[in-house]
C-alpha cells in the first residue's frame, strides 16, 4: 500500500461517524438528491424514520462535522441469512460535494 505524506484532512477538520439521528434528517434528504431526484414529504419522511428507528437490520450512518453538520450518509441492511449467519449490504452511500 503507498504512503500518504498528507493526511487526508487539514488538522483542524473533526469528523465522527453516528448512528443517524431525527435532527439529521431533513440534511439526509438533501443530501440524498445527489443520488435520486426523489424528495419525499415531511410525512413521507417521518414514517421513513420511525420505520428504520424500530427496524434492527436497518442500520443508517451519518458523517458529521465538527459543527454537528451531516455531510455524509450510508445504510447497512443486515440479512438474516436462512442457513445462519448474517450478511451485510452497504447502500446508498452519498457525501456532501463541498
Amino acid at each position: 500500500m503507498p504512503e500518504i505524506d498528507r493526511p487526508a484532512f487539514p488538522p483542524d477538520v473533526h469528523l465522527r461517524v453516528i448512528p443517524l439521528e431525527e435532527r439529521h434528517l431533513h440534511q439526509v434528504v438533501e443530501l440524498l438528491q445527489a443520488i435520486s431526484e426523489f424528495k419525499p414529504s415531511p410525512e413521507e419522511v417521518e414514517v421513513a424514520w420511525r420505520i428504520r428507528r424500530e427496524n434492527d437490520f436497518i442500520k443508517s450512518y451519518v458523517v458529521e462535522d465538527s459543527l454537528g453538520n451531516a455531510i455524509a450518509f450510508g445504510v447497512l441492511l443486515l440479512e438474516q441469512k436462512l442457513r445462519g449467519g448474517v450478511l451485510g449490504h452497504i447502500e446508498d452511500i452519498v457525501v456532501r460535494e463541498d
